[in-house]
């Protein structure tokens, strides 16, 4: 309690068996953060982190429990076998973290995430597994290779995410949809979205290919180049959607039909409506062909 560590951490300190609960209570940590801790056995409990975060920090065993992180982030933490269940950030959430986070064998699993959400963080390998995401949502967050499976995500949505290379595939989205999503390179295939469908989202390059839309439908909806192929649409429909580029080609729609839908730029060629037809529908430059 009360040390301040300067000019490279706490290079080849191990720490066994507990980790270092109440240990760094006050500690502070300039200039490197805590480059070459490697953490066995518990985690970093009752740790406070500011201004660098926790560089070089290797964790095994168990994450970071109990870890408060202020005002920078986790950059160039290294964390394996379990992720980073129980950590709490704070203040700007995840900004720079990988700018170095490497994150191995789980992903982020038990991580809750509070004002600011994972700005900056680069998910790689697996995805988000298990993260709860409080008060902002992804905002600044790029994800590759496999999504966010099992995310869940409350209170804000996905607002400023990227998303590459597989898509939103095993999301879970409650409470406000994933307005401010863009989403390049696969679409939101396997997304199941809950309450507020998906106002806001802008998609990009494949569409919303098996993506489950249920309780309001895909108000407010910008879908360009490739529209809606392999949607399915349950419980009110497609009300509010605005398709550019291409058409609701692929599109089976159920319970409610197409009522209030605005369609531009290639009719809906392929559609497939069962259970109230097009009452309602506007369709302009080329209408119905197909």
């Amino acid at each position: 309690a009360g040390l301040v560590c300067q000019g490279g951490g706490l290079a080849r300190l191990v720490c066994q068996g507990g980790g270092l609960a109440g240990g760094l209570a006050g500690l502070v940590c300039q200039a490197g953060g805590l480059a070459g801790l490697v953490c066995q056995g518990g985690g970093l409990a009752g740790l406070v982190c500011q201004g660098g975060g926790l560089a070089g920090l290797v964790c095994q065993g168990g994450g970071l429990a109990g870890l408060v992180c202020q005002a920078g982030g986790l950059a160039g933490l290294v964390c394996q076998g379990g992720g980073l269940a129980g950590l709490v950030c704070q203040a700007g959430g995840l900004a720079g973290l990988v700018s170095g986070l490497v994150c191995q064998a789980g992903g982020l699993a038990g991580l809750v995430c509070q004002a600011g959400g994972l700005a900056g963080l680069v998910c790689q390998g697996g995805g988000l597994a298990g993260l709860v995401c409080q008060g902002g949502g992804l905002a600044g967050l790029v994800c590759q290779g496999g999504g966010l499976a099992g995310l869940v995500c409350q209170a804000g949505g996905l607002a400023g995410l990227v998303c590459q290379g597989g898509g939103l595939a095993g999301l879970v989205c409650q409470g406000g949809g994933l307005a401010g999503l863009v989403c390049q390179g696969g679409g939101l295939a396997g997304l199941v979205c809950q309450g507020g469908g998906l106002a806001g989202l802008v998609c990009q390059g494949g569409g919303l290919a098996g993506l489950v839309c249920q309780g309001g439908g895909l108000a407010g909806l910008v879908c360009q180049a490739g529209g809606l192929a392999g949607l399915v649409c349950q419980a009110g429909g497609l009300a509010g959607l605005v398709c550019q580029g291409g058409g609701l080609a692929g599109l089976v729609c159920q319970a409610g039909g197409l009522a209030g839908l605005v369609c531009q730029g290639g009719g809906l060629a392929g559609l497939v409506c069962q259970g109230g037809g097009l009452a309602g529908l506007v369709c302009q430059g080329e209408g119905l062909a197909g």
